[in-house]
């Protein structure tokens, strides 16, 4: 996953179970979103969706801090499909 997270910008490896929050904008594809929003809700069901009218073609990927992760370093991270890759 390609981004900015507080450790440095990067492609990290986040866990799934990390995941506590998307963020849509107004105009991401349907097809984009309920894809994602399938694939998320298999390994956490209490995500939180948002809209956001401002970002209007983007989704984020919010994660739990680093804090509530002890067994994560910071140079590591994985959101990672069955098949080890990437498929977001």
């Amino acid at each position: 996953m390609k981004g900015t997270p507080q450790w440095g910008p990067g492609v990290w490896e986040i866990p799934e179970k990390s995941i506590k929050e998307v963020i849509f904008g107004a105009r991401t594809p349907q097809e984009i979103q309920k894809e994602l929003v399938r694939k998320i809700k298999q390994f956490r069901s209490d995500i939180k969706l948002k809209k956001a009218v401002l970002d209007s073609y983007t989704y984020k990927i919010i994660i739990e801090d680093l804090d509530l992760q002890p067994d994560i370093a910071p140079m590591t991270g994985s959101l990672i499909g069955p098949n080890g890759n990437i498929d977001f």
